[in-house]
């Protein structure tokens, strides 16, 4: 049925088989729950204007939710001793991986399919201070969990988390905001989920729901009320944000200062698993075993024993189409002696072992891709288990090559994962196949080409890596490698004091394919496009802002990464070495997320339009046609006789007034000064650039202007006059905001003033 576009007379005709084609989509990319949120129920629930969907996106119809469960024996084993002990519970963070993950594809399949998107990350971007027109603190963009109860995902407990009625308060959530017509989920109707046990009031380490409480919150919208406690924020972030020892004694009165004097005084313990999580289960689910765990545990259906088998080979089937390489299922009876699982899992049965392999001259991005996809791989394969009936425990803990090994499996240059489960599995072993011969030599790019965009990459190119090692004096002279090298760390705690590490990069700084690989003759060059308006309405009013580009940037670089280890995994299979690089060349600087320093928009540009796939602006960043500047490369440099690719792509800057330059904070790019450098035969025309006063507001997050006081901090340091040195740095990092500093979000403005310009040619 039809619903109202706000602003519009004119009514949407909801498209049923793209909200289905979405959600089928989610489901295969490991998704357990999807809804849509439409703005309406916003407004009838009296969200604020500025924490609606069409604040962040003018003329959006929706939110899109998805959910992935976090497994139940993580939950009921997590937290102990103490809820500082978090334990399997830790997979949380993988978790938040894989949600972005998945909502960066839904939102690449909507913005391929004309509609528009604005990508937001799964947690912990958010305003610890609230807004100019909300104090209240720990403001995100959108609030993911009034999302989901919009979404008719469940209803929101007194704790103040969703509970869905498959898995309580046991999943987290992601979303995005868009324009397309999606149908609109009914709101849960079912049984009440939330019985008022109070469980969570008692389990309370800081008394969060008891003390300093303002009151309970009611909301109503589409036929559904729900009610929680307006509990203490700055309490609850005692150990959960600002890692303090739960047993220390606790104020009446919890503040911002009254935790920055408390890190002073006690230093920093570690993070919690929230008990209001660990403790809660929806009443209709709520089962106790007093000795399986103190927590509730969730009620499932009961296994199909006589059908375990084929639940072993649909689990095979999972992993192995993952890319797990070898695999193998045992027994407890075969590790008997050698590995405990019901240590672990007290009902332990069995457990499932694997590798997911990467070339080992591929490190470190390819490793770190390979932990990735295997940590997916294990949340995936308990969740399938889970609904199967049986427990499964992924991050468990357990030494996971030395139960490869008692499985009587090797494997190197691999990633290792297991999964620990009640289900009867008996030992089989399936050693790696033989890898896929490989295509013939004029096919390889085209095959290549084809794996990567069927795995996500949007650009695809090649270039010669003789002619990228030839411009490496031609970089040399164009760039100062002295300042290149300046790296200055801030290894202070999460919240609290910073400690900056001077730690200068190694010389030669600027290099070319084969100082990365000698025999090197291609550079295959892949690029991930990023939502557009992720960046251009970033800061816009009335949301204002910055997280949902942040989100952007971080996730753009881990699907980039990814896909680099696809690639040479694929190359080392067919007998060829492979190297991944964030920046051939070393030009590049990083970028300050809250995910940790990211690599930038101009890394491998040059690598990018030797292989035809962009041209270089005056600000310096790659631009392409397809997406002007809202993407990311990679170059992975290969002993693969690749055909280089080319394109003649018209220079954008040309007649451009180039906003970039005045756009810019701290006068990072000259206004006439330019500088030529010649590249695989190309000229490319750059603006003059000091890459350390650019690295003071986007590196280092020192500049109010380029995000971070939209995000509500303090940290506001204007860059000297004249060149910057290294002690400049040091000491202006001691000045920034000691609470937000590590939530930093970062808009590089001469990015968006020139994706905005180009919006306007087209």
């Amino acid at each position: 049925m039809p619903f109202d576009r706000l602003g519009s007379e004119d009514p949407i005709t909801v498209d049923s088989d793209l909200t289905q084609s979405l959600e089928r989509l989610a489901t295969e990319l490991g998704a357990d729950l999807f809804g849509v949120a439409p703005v309406a129920r916003y407004i009838e629930a009296g969200a604020p204007a500025h924490m609606r969907p069409d604040a962040l996106l003018p003329g959006a119809t929706c939110a899109v939710v998805i959910a992935v469960h976090h497994t139940d024996a993580a939950i009921e084993l997590g937290g102990e001793p103490d809820p500082q002990t978090q334990g399997p519970y830790a997979v949380q963070g993988r978790m938040n991986e894989k949600l972005e993950h998945i909502m960066f594809r839904l939102g690449d399949v909507l913005e391929r399919a004309g509609h528009r998107v604005v990508g937001l990350p799964a947690t912990n971007i958010w305003r610890f201070r609230g807004r100019p027109e909300e104090a209240n603190p720990f403001l995100p963009d959108l609030s993911n969990i009034h999302a989901a109860w919009l979404a008719g995902l469940g209803e929101i407990g007194w704790s103040g988390l969703l509970l869905s009625p498959e898995f309580g308060p046991r999943q987290r959530f992601c979303c995005l905001v868009t324009d397309a017509p999606l149908e609109p989920s009914p709101m849960y109707a079912g049984e009440p989920l939330c019985d008022r046990c109070d469980w969570c009031v008692k389990h309370c380490p800081t008394q969060a729901f008891e003390k300093e409480v303002t009151g309970e919150v009611v909301l109503s919208a589409a036929g559904s009320t729900v009610r929680y406690c307006e509990k203490s924020k700055w309490r609850c972030s005692w150990a959960e944000h600002f890692g303090l020892d739960l047993d220390l004694p606790k104020p009446d009165v919890i503040t911002e200062e009254v935790l920055l004097e408390q890190l002073a005084r006690h230093g920093v313990r570690g993070g919690e698993m929230g008990s209001c999580l660990r403790f809660c289960m929806c009443a209709p689910r709520r089962t106790l075993d007093r000795e399986y765990t103190r927590a509730p545990r969730r009620k499932r259906e009961e296994p199909d024993l006589e059908r375990v088998d084929e639940v072993a080979a649909a689990a095979y089937e999972l992993a192995f189409d993952a890319g797990a390489r070898p695999w193998a299922t045992v027994s407890a009876e075969w590790l008997e002696g050698e590995v405990d699982l019901a240590a672990h899992l007290p009902d332990a049965r069995s457990a499932i072992v694997f590798a997911m392999p990467y070339p080992a001259e591929a490190r470190p991005v390819a490793a770190r891709s390979a932990h990735t996809w295997a940590d997916f791989l294990e949340l995936d394969l308990a969740r399938f288990l889970e609904c199967h009936g049986y427990s499964a425990l992924p991050h468990s803990g357990l030494d996971k090559p030395k139960l490869l090994a008692a499985a009587g499996l090797k494997a190197e240059s691999a990633a290792v994962g297991c999964v620990v489960t009640s289900a009867p599995l008996i030992t089989q072993l399936a050693p790696a196949p033989e890898p896929e011969p490989p295509p013939p030599t004029d096919a390889l790019a085209g095959e290549l080409e084809r794996k990567l965009r069927q795995a996500g990459a949007h650009l695809v190119g090649v270039a010669d890596a003789g002619a990228l090692q030839e411009s490496v004096p031609t970089l040399r002279e164009a760039f100062d490698e002295d300042a290149l090298r300046v790296h200055v760390r801030d290894a202070g705690p999460t919240h609290g004091a910073t400690k900056p590490v001077v730690e200068p990069k190694p010389l030669p700084v600027i290099k070319g394919p084969m100082d990365h690989l000698p025999e090197a003759r291609s550079v295959l060059v892949v690029g991930v496009h990023h939502p557009s308006l992720n960046l251009t309405l970033a800061g816009k009013p009335p949301a204002s802002s910055v997280g949902p580009y942040a989100y952007a940037t971080y996730q753009t670089v881990r699907e980039l990464e990814l896909l680099a280890w696809q690639a040479a995994r694929t190359l080392h299979d067919w007998g060829y070495r492979a190297v991944i690089v964030a920046d051939l060349d070393g030009t590049a600087s990083q970028v300050l997320t809250p995910r940790g320093l990211q690599a930038d928009a101009l890394s491998s540009r040059f690598a990018a339009a030797a292989a035809g796939l962009a041209t270089i602006g005056r600000h310096g960043a790659p631009i392409t046609p397809e997406f002007g500047v809202t993407h990311r490369f990679v170059s992975i440099v290969t002993d693969a006789p690749l055909p280089p690719t080319r394109a003649d792509i018209p220079d954008p800057c040309e007649d451009c007034p180039h906003p970039c330059v005045t756009a810019c904070p701290v006068g990072a790019i000259a206004e006439q000064e330019t500088v030529t450098v010649r590249i695989g035969g190309a000229e490319h025309t750059l603006g003059a650039f000091d890459c350390l006063r650019c690295d003071w507001a986007k590196k280092y997050g020192f500049v109010a202007a380029e995000g971070p006081g939209l995000m509500g901090q303090t940290t506001d340091i204007a860059p000297p006059e004249g060149p910057i040195s290294v002690q400049q740095i040091v000491d202006a990092m001691a000045l920034k905001d000691p609470v937000q500093r590590h939530w930093t979000c970062i808009v590089e403005r001469c990015l968006q003033a020139c994706q905005r310009h180009l919006a306007t040619l087209t």
